[in-house]
Order: structure tokens, then C-alpha cells, then sequence
């Protein structure tokens, strides 16, 4: 149960519609995710860092050997010093380095290096250190101008995207390092470590800012003295700024089509629900009636889907109508012509309930009495006929069938009859296939030939003839040497209830036509009189057209 409540269909459109969105950014943002995933641990980043660092850290070593030669060849000598007593200038007895010369050399080449270098003495005084050497006395003038406007929107976000990224670098990157990294220590410590090896040693840090460094301590040992330690230390770009900006890049494509998606669909599902809207409301009007018939009901016009649906309610509804309207007459026809014999057997019973009138009178009007009530028997009969016949072509299955053999096997049927009529087939071609339902047509043939029959004089002729008109249709004339129909009841005559024939033919209700002319428009054709062109045949002649198989 609960499943079925889920399902997309029992939500409405527009709500289906954002679901949809959502799901789909959901299955984007699971593609950002690896595709960061990959930038982050993508091996030729990683190479590419790795081969930078082991560049830095050459360098720093051979800096750190060129310094400690340096300062252990040019700067451990018997420093100079001031006796406050006699006033002379004395060395020292022990050699010493010399900060003077350590701090000199330093500047001249190592000052402006991408990495920080300290020199201790062997009693741990800082004689060195490149974060701290002012060496430039000139004076800058600085142009205050306006405070920097404040930063965009966009460029925060952006800010803080990459600042993230990057963390998130930090992180892979120090997990190829963990196993070599420490938190940092003190310089002095650090110092007394190398000093004690009596080696130089390397080691990475990070300090208390979360910056990762390379460093390295040379303890300055000759022969077999140590007169102080150098200490270098180079911190390490642990990001990739061009993987930071891809990403970027890459969430910002997602976000402009996720915002393009949801805006056309917004707009599309727009498009679908009002036009929807309108039907739902159109048919609840036709429903309750609330419009009035002078009104003309506008449904949508479209040539998408939903204009196709939108004309076949439209149709739909000129179907209902029309058949109600239809309902309505018939019902009116049918009282009508109840009506006509009611009337006259209730005249003939007034009559006789009178009792004044003779024997033989009343003869008659018994007679009249018991053909009203034949009449009527053969007016229900037919209007019940009528009746199945109209529901039966609503559920009427058709299929395909040859139209000159059915007419060949249908008319022999009628070779034979009280007036000797013969029955002329004529046609053009041995096969015609057409789309109909056979037990239908039957039923139409059977009218047109008994109407022809019934008005042919005595040993006359009916002439039928099967005509391919053109590649999609075929036409069947029936002509017969009768009196005739006037052109202008053309019409007319497939009215219900029709009929120009004597009072004496009472076995034709004018439900024939009507009947027949229905079932041909049911197959897509069409029924009419025409005027007759035949040679020799000056009665009626009808037209019968019906549709070819494809």
C-alpha cells in the first residue's frame, strides 16, 4: 500500500514535474561528488606536486650544504674582542662563528630565497634569521586612495569554494605524507637533535596554522667542535589551484543547467497544466450545462498532443450532443407517428362506443381498427430494428473483403422474385478489397434492392454496377426503371419516416434510408441519390461509396 501511494501518477503534474527536477539534480550532484572525487585523487596531480617538492627539497639541501661550508670555512675564526680593563681589542682564545659574516653572507645570497634560514651558535643564540633582517632604510610614500569596494557575492562564494577545495587537497595529500609528517617542534629541539647525530637531519612539519613544511638542520661540526647549527625550513604548496578552479567550474555548470532545467520546465509544465486546466473546466461545463447555447466553447488550439486530445473532446462532445439531439428527435418522430394510428383507433372506438351506427359501419371500422394496430405492430418492429441497428454500429468490428465477389454471391439471392425484375451486375475488375463489416452492408444491399423492387414495374430490370474511382475509393450505383425521385427530395428522403409511397405499401416505415445511410458513413463512405445518367434505367439511381484497403 504504501508503494502505491509513492507512485508519480497519484501526485499532481506540477508536483511530478519537481520531483523529477529534484531527482535529477540529486543524480548531477552525485556526478560533481565523483567528479571531484577523481580531480582530488587524481594521480598526475599528485605526481606533479611530488616531483615539484623533490625539487624544492634538492635545492634546500644543496643551499644548506653551501651555507654550512660557507660559514665553517670563512666564518670559524678567533673572533676579535674589547677588553673594558686595559682597553685593547683581544681574540678569543676558542674559535668561534662569527655572526657578523654568517648575517653578511646570508644577505648577500640567500635573503630573498622561497624558504626561511636560521644560524645558532653551539650556546643556542640566533645569530641569523631571514624573517627577521631589515636591511632597507629608503622610504616609501603610499598613495592612500578610497577602501576597496566590497567584495561581490559571487566572488565570496568563489572565495570560499576554493579555500574549501583546497582543504579538502590538504587532506589527500597529506594522507600520501602521513607516515613522514610531525607537528612541529622547536627550532632549539630540532637543533639538538642534528647536533647529537652529528649529521644533518630533514623532517616534516606542520605548525600550529596547519601550514606544511620541509625542514632541515646542519649541525656545523670542524674538527670534530661544533660551533652551531643551520636551520632551514621551506613550506610546501599542498594545493592545485587549476583542480580548485576546474571544480569550480564544473559546479557552476551544473547550477546554470540545473536552473535552465527547472525554469523550462516550469515554463513546459505551464504548457501542459493550463491547456489541461481549460479541458477539465470545458468538460465540467459541458457536464453541468453551465454555459449558454448561444455561447461558443473555445477549446485550446494546438498542434501538439494535447491539441490532438483537445479536438477529440471537442468531438467527443459534438458526438454526445449530436446524439442526444438526435435521441430527442427520434423520440419526437416516433411519438408522431404512434400518435397518427392511436388517433385513428381512438376515433373508430368513440365511434362504436356510441353504438348509433350500423352493421356494417362497424365493420369497418374494426377493419380500420385492426390496421391502425398493424401499423403500429410494424412501427414498433422497425423502431426497434432501428434502435439495435444504431447501437450495433457503435460496436461494429470491420474488416477487409473482396466488394465484386460479396456483390455477385449478395444479388443472386434476388435473381428470383414476385415481379420477374432482373438483376444487371456490371464491373470493371475482378477484385476490389474494401474496409467495411459485411453483415452491415448486407443490411444496406437488402434495403436499396427491396426499395428498387418494390417500385419497379413487372419484368423490369435493375442495373448495379461496381466502379474503382480512383486508388482509395469505389463506387456502386443502383439504378432502377421505377418512377423515380425528384432531385430536390434528395435529401430529404433519408429523413426518418419518410416515404412517398401509397396508403396501400404498408410494410415500409421510412426507416430504411435513414438506416442504411448511417451504416455507409460508419465505414467511412457515404450514401446518396444521384442523378441517373444510365442508359435505359430513368428511376432512381443511388450512390454508394466506400473506401478501398490500404
Amino acid at each position: 500500500m504504501f508503494l502505491k501511494k509513492i507512485y508519480l501518477y497519484n501526485f499532481s503534474l506540477t508536483t511530478q514535474i519537481i520531483i523529477i527536477n529534484i531527482i535529477t539534480a540529486a543524480i548531477g550532484l552525485v556526478f560533481i561528488f565523483f567528479a571531484n572525487l577523481f580531480l582530488l585523487n587524481n594521480n598526475k596531480n599528485f605526481e606533479l606536486q611530488r616531483d615539484q617538492l623533490q625539487i624544492k627539497i634538492d635545492t634546500m639541501n644543496v643551499s644548506i650544504e653551501d651555507i654550512a661550508g660557507y660559514l665553517l670555512t670563512n666564518s670559524v675564526f678567533n673572533i676579535p674582542m674589547f677588553n673594558e680593563e686595559s682597553g685593547e681589542v683581544i681574540l678569543s682564545l676558542e674559535q668561534q662563528l662569527d655572526p657578523y659574516s654568517s648575517q653578511l653572507y646570508i644577505e648577500d645570497k640567500y635573503l630573498n630565497k622561497p624558504y626561511e634560514i636560521r644560524i645558532f651558535s653551539s650556546d643556542f643564540i640566533k645569530y641569523v634569521d631571514t624573517q627577521n633582517i631589515f636591511i632597507n632604510d629608503e622610504i616609501i610614500e603610499i598613495e592612500l586612495g578610497q577602501a576597496k569596494d566590497k567584495q561581490s557575492l559571487y566572488n565570496v562564494y568563489q572565495d570560499y569554494y576554493i579555500n574549501f577545495f583546497n582543504s579538502l587537497q590538504k587532506i589527500f595529500y597529506r594522507q600520501k605524507l602521513k607516515e613522514k609528517i610531525e607537528f612541529a617542534k622547536n627550532d632549539i629541539f630540532f637543533m639538538i637533535q642534528s647536533i647529537k647525530s652529528q649529521q644533518k637531519i630533514s623532517k616534516f612539519y606542520y605548525n600550529e596554522n596547519n601550514n606544511l613544511s620541509y625542514n632541515i638542520s646542519k649541525p656545523l661540526i670542524k674538527n670534530n667542535t661544533t660551533y652551531g647549527a643551520v636551520i632551514m625550513k621551506g613550506y610546501i604548496k599542498e594545493t592545485n589551484n587549476e583542480a580548485s578552479i576546474i571544480s569550480l567550474y564544473l559546479l557552476n555548470f551544473f547550477f546554470i543547467i540545473i536552473f535552465f532545467t527547472f525554469l523550462l520546465s516550469i515554463m513546459f509544465t505551464r504548457s501542459i497544466i493550463r491547456p489541461i486546466k481549460t479541458l477539465s473546466f470545458l468538460a465540467k461545463m459541458e457536464k453541468d450545462k453551465l454555459y449558454k447555447k448561444e455561447n461558443i466553447i473555445k477549446y485550446p488550439l494546438r498542434k501538439d498532443e494535447i491539441g490532438a486530445l483537445s479536438q477529440e473532446i471537442k468531438n467527443l462532445s459534438k458526438d454526445l450532443k449530436d446524439k442526444i439531439n438526435e435521441l430527442q428527435n427520434f423520440s419526437a418522430d416516433v411519438a408522431h407517428e404512434l400518435k397518427n394510428p392511436l388517433t385513428s383507433i381512438k376515433s373508430s372506438s368513440e365511434l362504436l362506443s356510441i353504438n348509433k351506427i350500423g352493421e356494417e359501419n362497424k365493420k369497418l371500422l374494426f377493419i380500420n381498427i385492426e390496421k391502425e394496430l398493424g401499423k403500429m405492430d410494424k412501427l414498433i418492429s422497425d423502431i426497434t430494428h432501428y434502435t439495435r441497428t444504431n447501437a450495433e454500429i457503435e460496436e461494429q468490428s470491420f474488416g477487409y473483403f473482396d466488394i465484386i465477389r460479396f456483390t455477385k454471391v449478395f444479388f443472386n439471392n434476388f435473381l428470383e422474385n414476385n415481379k420477374n425484375i432482373k438483376i444487371k451486375i456490371d464491373f470493371e475488375q475482378d477484385e476490389i478489397y474494401v474496409k467495411a463489416n459485411e453483415s452491415k452492408l448486407s443490411q444496406v444491399f437488402i434495403n436499396l434492392i427491396e426499395n428498387a423492387i418494390s417500385f419497379s414495374p413487372l419484368n423490369s430490370s435493375i442495373y448495379i454496377k461496381v466502379e474503382k474511382k480512383d486508388q482509395k475509393t469505389v463506387i456502386i450505383f443502383f439504378c432502377d426503371q421505377g418512377p423515380g425521385i425528384e432531385y430536390k427530395l434528395k435529401d430529404k428522403i433519408f429523413n426518418r419516416f419518410y416515404t412517398d409511397r401509397n396508403e396501400k405499401n404498408e410494410q415500409h416505415s421510412g426507416l430504411g434510408l435513414s438506416i442504411s445511410k448511417k451504416i455507409i458513413e460508419s465505414f467511412g463512405g457515404y450514401l446518396e441519390l444521384c442523378e441517373n445518367n444510365q442508359v435505359g434505367y430513368k428511376g432512381a439511381c443511388f450512390k454508394l461509396k466506400l473506401n478501398i484497403k490500404d
